[in-house]
């Protein structure tokens, strides 16, 4: 039991896939959606590679048509939680 949870169950833990905190994207929209309906969007800006072949990816997060933040990351699912992340620290 001991070896199936250091190799299955605790580099999941380790990687923080059941850390909540994770999630921004589902925090800005429960933040935003607290007084109603709110039209959220995600828009792809930008794809660059980098020199080591790595691609960046800028997204910005709107709200009703208006731009709450911007986020860089390598993925699109990276870019999307920084830019929610960012959003949320301005709102605060």
């Amino acid at each position: 039991m001991i070896r199936f949870c250091e190799q299955v169950i605790w580099p999941h833990i380790d990687a923080g896939e059941f850390e909540d905190t994770r999630d921004f994207k589902t925090k800005l929209q429960e933040r935003l959606q607290q007084g109603g309906d709110v039209n959220i969007e995600y828009e792809l800006l930008s794809e660059q590679e980098e020199d080591n072949n790595q691609r960046v990816f800028t997204v910005s997060v709107t709200a009703d048509g208006r731009e709450l933040g911007r986020g860089t990351g390598t993925s699109k699912k990276h870019a999307e939680q920084d830019a929610a992340h960012r959003a949320l620290s301005d709102l605060a």
